[in-house]
């Protein structure tokens, strides 16, 4: 992977130098909202670099910035986002969220204050099946 100025990033979203060294983590820029590194032959990783002369004339090194929407690599969860696995995932979540909300808000489970589980889980029960009721109703009209 490419960076946008042309440096590649290895799997771990980390910056490799011209040498296929990974370059040093030197701290985050809270304003900017991206990372920066610097040259591991500069920060005392490496002991030399064939690319020293002409990769960064600088006493400090060459300093490369990643922003986080650059940094795919760590940022990007196991299931891509807004893929078909992923919405049938979201739907699902969602639909569980639903009916929850109507089980405590609807049917006002949670005004009942019950400290015994028994009655909590048949309140909780008879909410559930009013719901499917509910549903097979306005399916038939």
């Amino acid at each position: 992977m490419e960076s946008k100025t042309g440096e590649s990033i290895n799997s771990d979203g980390i910056p490799i130098c011209s040498c296929n060294h990974t370059m040093t983590y030197d701290g985050y820029d809270h304003t900017r909202y991206r990372k920066k590194y610097r040259c591991p032959l500069k920060t005392d990783l490496i002991d030399s670099c064939p690319f020293a002369q002409t990769c960064s004339t600088s006493d400090y090194g060459r300093v490369v910035y990643v922003e986080d929407k650059d940094n795919e690599p760590r940022f990007k969860g196991p299931i891509s986002y807004g893929s078909p696995k992923w919405k049938s995932i979201y739907k699902d979540r969602t639909c569980t969220e639903r009916i929850n909300n109507a089980v405590l808000n609807t049917y006002g489970l949670h005004k009942m204050h019950l400290r015994n589980g028994a009655k909590n889980g048949f309140f909780t029960i008879i909410a559930r099946i009013n719901l499917h009721l509910d549903a097979l109703l306005k399916a038939e009209i």
